[in-house]
């Protein structure tokens, strides 16, 4: 009897341990491995069955299990407190997730072809003689990193320093993230041409990398490159100025740089990883994040402004960083009117498309509000007729006459590309010049919209007959009031017979124009944006590969459109010339037509005829606006509307300049009309307390 109750007292012992702890299945090898040179045995259930609740399991803080046939390091990650692992020369495929306080990792000679995410506090990644094709992002705190002898194509941003870079035999890898010193750097065997920056390398092979030269823009392999002002512009979510890894980067935001005494130098806008640079060289500079039109703050630095003073000694500043949050409440609005396909031409279809809905999300940082509703509403005048939705747009809830209107469920699935997008049909009988005007109106059903200069928007295009694809356009054509926001749009199109790999638009801004302010707010491509000092503007399309217009007849167009503010107290009147030259890789430039802006005050009955315009001054407004017809029509009266079309007021007009209150209107967008009983003229008051 008693030999047949051991054993199956031995067999409830172990049902009862199996029951009480958390077991996972493990390599035998592995788990081979533990039981004899980890003192793990009490964990274990033969080879095979790990106990993940052991409490040996925390103590065990190095592990060597190199040199052994196991290709799977599942259970690694429940050794928390191992800081150093080294399975070298084991057939290894896969790594499940690495524990948290490693410091130390030699997992070279191996079958990898990823890794999981790095510990934060790594300080030795040794992964040579693998199959990886990439590499997760690196903690700030690693100080060797050896990937040779795989088959990477990118790295991921690397640390300020390094004592030890190991990137050789990586045929694919033709660029390197900026960096600003390493002791050892080897990166024979590599497609590597050029160097993101000035960097400091001691020992090097081949020999002599430092004198590679530093990437420009246009480089071939389309690499970093950093010149002697550079930095980031970051979303701070948690308001603590860090920037760990993952945080989200502003994409296309100005940043400008000025001299001590705030005199504008010059302005660049971010790139996809919210990078940007400056080549300015030696002396005293201030670097700003122009949040203009944006609905972020910058927290970090708080004055936002970042210094940087370079000499012959130190001639470099990548540390010129910036972060923001996210303004209260939240900003629906429009952004841009683009032309995406076609021309406004007589009998021809054009595509619109409505760069419209939380306006971060076009930065790339979200600022939104779950579930907000409301509408979109487009009026429309000119010789066009609607067609319908463009292919893959949301269908408007209505079309009546010349007004389209989506009625909008949630805002955030607007911010998805060509959301709002129609075809418009020219008339046959169209008179060249005559204008296509567009008014995007913006109208979220509750909350605080912290900025609502931009729920109505406003962009005009001229009626052509020419068929040259490099133009340049201009809205509006004329204005009255300065300073005024003109928005210019330069389009190209690849006629050549091969893709065109590189593609530079240069612009010379007008005089009357303050320079400054210039901002990107489309493109039709990933760019670098450039504003000189001497009012020389560059739009940089590095490796665009724009097909030619014989393979790709669609794909082979291409935009940017920008906006800029004129100066004060124009001379009346005013003309502002505006033209471009475009340059397809190495060929002369395409020099697109000239579009010209008037600036040209008269009175009201002229006024009237030519733009449909009067003046409101301030706008935004308070308390109080003053309204001024410079002549005065018989029986006119002045309706005050609200976004909805409801009157608010009307008054009998009886002065060409008066004053109206508008301490009771409540903050948000209204409609001032003024008729005579031949015409009426509106225009739209933003009312913010």
């Amino acid at each position: 009897m008693k030999k047949i109750l051991l054993p199956l007292i031995v067999i409830a012992l172990l049902l009862q341990q199996n029951a009480n702890g958390q077991y996972i299945t493990v390599n035998s090898t592995f788990g081979n491995w533990l039981i004899n040179h980890a003192g793990c045995g009490s964990c274990m259930i033969g080879t095979t069955q790990l106990d993940t609740t052991c409490a040996v399991l925390p103590t065990v803080t190095s592990i060597n299990c190199s040199g052994y046939n196991i290709p799977n390091l599942e259970g690694i990650q429940y050794f928390i407190n191992l800081t150093s692992l080294s399975c070298f020369s084991c057939n290894l495929t896969t790594i499940p997730a690495f524990p948290p306080n490693l410091t130390g990792m030699d997992i070279y000679n191996n079958l990898l072809t990823t890794i999981p995410p790095l510990p934060q506090g790594l300080t030795v990644l040794s992964a040579d003689n693998n199959l990886l094709q990439s590499i997760p992002p690196i903690p700030i705190t690693l100080t060797q990193l050896l990937v040779g002898n795989n088959q990477l194509t990118a790295l991921p941003p690397l640390p300020d320093s390094l004592d030890i870079c190991w990137i050789f035999n990586n045929p694919g890898l033709h660029c390197m993230p900026p960096i600003q010193k390493i002791n050892t750097l080897y990166i024979y065997g590599t497609a590597i041409q050029c160097l993101p920056n000035q960097m400091i390398i001691n020992t090097s092979n081949p020999l002599m990398v430092d004198t590679l030269p530093i990437c420009n823009i246009m480089n071939a392999n389309a690499c970093d490159y950093v010149a002697d002002i550079a930095g980031h512009v970051t979303y701070d979510d948690d308001n603590d100025c860090a920037t760990p890894i993952g945080t989200p980067s502003l994409v296309g935001v100005t940043v400008d740089l000025y001299d001590y005494s705030l005199n504008f130098i010059q302005s660049v806008n971010t790139t996809s990883s919210g990078a940007f640079t400056f080549d300015n060289g030696i002396g005293n500079y201030i670097a700003r994040v122009d949040t203009s039109f944006l609905p972020f703050n910058v927290h970090c630095p708080s004055s936002n402004m970042d210094t940087s003073s370079l000499s012959v000694i130190d001639s470099t500043n990548y540390f010129s960083d910036f972060s923001v949050v996210c303004k209260p409440g939240y900003d629906v609005g429009t952004v841009a009117v683009e032309r995406t396909a076609g021309l406004f031409r007589p009998n021809t279809n054009a595509t619109v498309h409505f760069k419209s809905g939380f306006v971060s999300l076009f930065s790339g940082v979200d600022c939104s509000v779950a579930g907000l509703s409301g509408t979109v509403t487009v009026n429309f005048t000119g010789p066009v007729t609607y067609v319908g939705p463009a292919s893959g747009s949301i269908v408007p809830g209505s079309v009546t006459g010349n007004q389209i209107i989506w009625n909008v469920s949630d805002f955030l699935t607007l911010n998805t590309p060509n959301a709002l997008a129609v075809i418009m049909h020219t008339d046959i009988g169209a008179a060249i010049g005559s204008q296509v005007c567009f008014q995007v109106i913006v109208d979220a059903s509750t909350g605080t919209d912290n900025n609502l200069s931009n729920n109505v928007y406003d962009h005009c295009f001229t009626v052509v007959n020419s068929i040259d694809p490099n133009t340049k356009e201009v809205s509006p054509i004329s204005f009255e009031q300065t300073p005024e926001w003109l928005t210019y749009t330069v389009n190209f199109q690849n006629t050549g017979s091969a893709p065109a790999i590189n593609i530079i638009v240069k612009d010379t801004l007008d005089s009357n124009l303050q320079w400054s302010t210039l901002k990107v707010i489309s493109a039709s491509d990933a760019n670098i944006t450039q504003v000189l000092q001497d009012g020389t503007v560059k739009f940089n399309f590095p490796n665009i590969n724009l097909p030619d217009s014989l393979s790709d007849e669609p794909g082979s167009h291409g935009f940017i459109q920008y906006v800029i503010k004129t100066k004060n107290n124009l001379t009346n009147p005013t003309l502002i010339h505006n033209s471009a030259s475009i340059y397809f890789d190495f060929n002369s430039p395409i020099v697109t037509n000239d579009a010209i802006s008037t600036y040209s005050f008269s009175g009201v009955e002229n006024y009237l005829s030519v733009s449909g315009k009067f003046v409101l001054f301030p706008n935004p407004a308070d308390q109080t606006i003053l309204i001024s017809l410079h002549s005065l029509s018989k029986n006119s009266r002045l309706v005050v509307c609200d976004v909805a079309g409801k009157e608010i007021c009307s008054m009998a007009v009886i002065s060409s300049n008066f004053k109206f209150e508008t301490l009771n209107l409540q903050n948000g967008i209204y409609f001032i009309t003024v008729t005579s009983p031949t015409q009426a003229v509106t225009q739209k008051l933003i009312v913010q307390h």
